[in-house]
């Protein structure tokens, strides 16, 4: 996937198609899994400098199924090009955060469930009651039948 690739919702549909899955929906946990978090220990500059991801249109169609959260492997939720962006900074944050109250979650280790096939899991997500903090670390846990068990 490109650095700047814009994930449609085109895009979203055939990936959800491909994988034999429903459609969203209400309090749902919408994970992308892009192969970008990989690149976190192997080429941590090519990681954090530009990312695939969702803009508006994607955001909004989503929102639409009211998903509880929605998230990626990609350190920014969205894509940061700035031919998809212009003057905007990260909007679709805002977006979900404000207009929609649904959580995102970013940087989400989700190789081990896509190498194993899963693409359906309990996802246990606690984020840290920080009063006035818009945001916290939350680490993420998922259950899976057909992954081991890890203490």
């Amino acid at each position: 996937m490109r650095d700047d690739h814009r994930i449609t919702v085109e895009d979203l549909e055939a990936c959800a198609a491909w994988a034999g899955l429903g459609q969203i929906e209400a309090g749902d946990a919408v994970l992308l899994h892009t192969g970008w978090r990989r690149l976190l220990h192997t080429d941590p500059q090519r990681y954090l400098g530009a990312n695939p991801g969702v803009f508006l249109r994607e955001t909004r169609w989503l929102a639409q199924f009211r998903p509880a959260l929605v998230g990626a492997d990609t350190w920014c939720f969205e894509t940061i090009d700035p031919a998809v962006t212009g003057p905007l900074v990260t909007p679709c944050h805002q977006e979900l955060f404000v207009r929609f109250g649904i959580r995102l979650g970013e940087s989400l280790a989700l190789d081990e469930l896509a190498d194993a096939g899963v693409t359906q899991f309990v996802f246990c997500h606690a984020p840290l009651p920080a009063v006035g903090a818009i945001s916290s670390n939350a680490p993420a846990i998922a259950l899976a039948p057909e992954l081991p068990f890890r203490p």
